[in-house]
């Protein structure tokens, strides 16, 4: 019997206060266990991707030149066909980003397609960076 998989597309963002791997928060380190594909840009953290599954894509989106409302189409248009086509996206966002472009302009376009989104709290700091 052929039973095929239905992608159920999800987005979920970390914010760009997350750069620094001491203060991911255990919330942000679930939703990168459960990524199909990632999207991060040049400010990101990359130390994040060790919490991720091994093998998940990777998808960076470098420094984009143009106007910051060509890059806000152009990783909305990247987002939805990943969730699409892999299902949970999770965006790590560099600091720069998230100063530049709101958070809610991607979150609102992906919501008008029916797809479920997720921001990650920055409240819940990983206790570990007191401990030390």
């Amino acid at each position: 019997m052929n039973i095929l998989h239905k992608i159920q597309p999800k987005y979920s963002l970390i914010p760009g206060t997350f750069s620094a791997p001491e203060l991911i928060n255990l919330d942000a380190i679930q939703v990168l266990r459960s990524a199909n594909a990632i999207v991060y840009d040049q400010l990101a953290n990359t130390d994040l991707f060790k919490y991720a599954p091994k093998g998940v894509p990777l998808y960076y989106t470098g420094h984009f030149t143009g106007n910051r409302s060509q890059r806000a189409a152009y990783l909305n248009e990247l987002i939805l066909e990943l969730t699409y086509s892999f299902g949970h996206v999770v965006h790590i966002q560099g600091i720069e980003q998230a100063l530049f472009q709101h958070p809610a302009q991607s979150l609102s376009y992906i919501d008008a397609f029916n797809i479920e989104t997720n921001v990650v709290s920055i409240t819940n700091v990983n206790p570990e960076i007191y401990l030390n």
